[in-house]
């Protein structure tokens, strides 16, 4: 099964920070416990989620995530 990785940019996971429905299970959450580089190195996260299914650009925006378009899932 194909997993959608989104990276936590602003803050670690924890409430408010992470979008939760009950249509689009989380599959898996890690916090790295400081800012990294992700994305080829193009941005640093705090962790990162991943989801069954895509999420939209209102809930990607909405949470200040950004998208593994590298694939690193």
């Amino acid at each position: 099964m194909k997993e959608y990785r989104y990276y936590l940019t602003q803050r670690g996971p924890g409430p408010g920070a992470i979008f939760k429905s009950k249509d689009n299970l989380i599959v898996s959450v890690e916090d790295y416990g400081k800012k990294v580089y992700v994305c080829g190195g193009e941005c640093k996260a705090w962790g990162h989620v991943e989801y069954q299914y895509p999420l939209s650009q209102k809930d990607i925006d909405d949470y200040e995530l950004v998208e593994d378009l590298y694939n690193e899932a």
